[in-house]
C-alpha cells in the first residue's frame, strides 16, 4: 500500500511541476513578445489552405525597424487592413520570425513611424 501510495505521490508531483513550466513558459513568450504593425492589402504572398489563410509579410514595430513575418488567419482579411501583431524573434533577423496573435487596428491607431514605412512600400 505504501508503494502505490509512494507512485502516485511522485505521479502528483511531476504532474504540477510539468503544468508550471507551462505556465512560466506562457508568462515567458508575453512578456519577450514585441508588438509590430502589417498591412493586408490583398497581393500579398500568401497561401490558401482548407480552413486558413498563410500571409508573408514585411512588419515594422514603433521605431521602424523590420521583421519578416508569416502567419496564419482563419478567416481571410478584408483588404486594406491593418493588423497589430506579437512577434516572438527569431535569433536570425533573416528568418521568419513567429506571430504570436494579431488584432485588426485603425489606420489612426498606427505609430508615425510604421505609416511612413508601410506608405512607403
Amino acid at each position: 500500500m505504501k508503494k502505490y501510495i509512494s507512485i502516485l505521490t511522485l505521479v502528483t508531483i511531476l504532474t504540477t511541476l510539468i503544468a508550471g513550466c507551462r505556465q512560466v513558459n506562457g508568462l515567458y513568450e508575453k512578456a519577450t513578445a514585441k508588438e509590430y504593425y502589417v498591412q493586408i492589402q490583398g497581393n500579398e504572398d500568401k497561401q490558401q489552405h482548407p480552413t486558413t489563410k498563410e500571409y508573408k509579410l514585411d512588419a515594422y514595430n514603433e521605431d521602424g525597424e523590420k521583421a519578416k513575418v508569416t502567419f496564419t488567419v482563419s478567416e481571410e482579411q478584408k483588404s486594406p487592413v491593418f493588423l497589430r501583431i506579437h512577434v516572438l524573434k527569431s535569433k536570425d533577423p533573416d528568418e521568419n520570425h513567429f506571430v504570436k496573435d494579431y488584432e485588426t487596428v485603425k489606420e489612426t491607431e498606427l505609430p508615425e513611424k510604421v505609416k511612413e514605412k508601410i506608405k512607403g512600400n
